[in-house]
């Protein structure tokens, strides 16, 4: 067309529509929006949600979490000094999966004293050391009963002193059981002679010689031990007798242990 007969061209509005469609003709835009605009926010959720998963899930099995107000890049490696590093530390996340049942150690039973002791305290206290004897009181039962075996009824009539109720020597030391040690009574054999027909007194003496009225002194030698000493002028034994007799406690009871007489 001629320059002239486009300026007297009147575009209608049909014309106008179609030359757009001319210029745009594969333009979809309304439709191509709607389809794909909803998927791509989709998947951009998706990523945010996998990218915080790791940021805050996986991120601190590998050097830590650096978030937050304790973070301090220029520490980054950084041990405290109150703290030494522990490659075995347990994780947090680490937790839930950690056996809580616990062994039990072995432990070898003992005594427990929290269910209080029935025992006497008495019974750890060192024993009491015996009060001390009257020698002289000892000394007089055991001649007393010593010398009762030199009674005359103790004896068949006429048959040279052979005693009634003895046979041999122990039998007859029975009488003096719980006095004096089996020492005390060998000292005396020389008095007792037993044969096969039975036991006889022999004319050598008597027991022991002192006069309980005289003055003596005792002298502890322990707790358990004490000593008496007499000196006497006598007519018998002369003007030096002296007698020493020696007394122990055993099991319980005050034994005379020795005796010894000097003229």
């Amino acid at each position: 067309m001629l320059k002239g007969e486009l300026a007297e061209l009147e575009f209608t509005g049909e014309m106008k529509q179609n030359v757009l469609r001319k210029v745009r003709p594969g333009r979809k835009g309304p439709v191509l929006s709607k389809k794909i605009i909803p998927s791509l926010i989709s998947a951009a959720l998706i990523l945010l949600f996998f990218g915080g998963m790791y940021e805050f899930v996986l991120v601190p099995h590998f050097g830590g979490n650096n978030h937050g107000p304790a973070a301090n890049p220029g520490n980054k490696g950084v041990i405290p000094d109150d703290k030494e590093a522990n490659d075995n530390e347990k994780l947090p996340e680490d937790s839930e999966n950690v056996d809580t049942e616990q062994p039990v150690p072995d432990v070898e039973p003992g005594v427990d004293d929290s269910k209080g002791d029935n025992s006497n305290p008495s019974d750890h206290l060192p024993p009491e050391a015996p009060a001390q004897p009257d020698v002289m009181a000892i000394l007089v039962t055991f001649s007393d009963k010593l010398n009762s075996l030199f009674e005359q009824d103790r004896f068949i009539p006429n048959s040279d002193y052979k005693y009634r109720d003895f046979s041999t020597k122990e039998e007859l030391y029975g009488e003096l059981a719980g006095l004096a040690t089996r020492g005390v009574y060998e000292q005396f054999d020389r008095l007792f002679k037993e044969t096969s027909d039975g036991l006889y007194l022999l004319p050598q003496g008597r027991g022991l010689f002192f006069l309980p009225d005289e003055p003596y002194e005792t002298t502890k030698i322990s707790d358990t031990e004490y000593q008496l000493v007499q000196k006497i002028d006598s007519i018998m034994y002369g003007p030096n007798y002296t007698i020493s007799v020696t007394v122990t406690y055993v099991d319980g009871s005050w034994l005379i242990t020795g005796t010894e007489t000097k003229e």
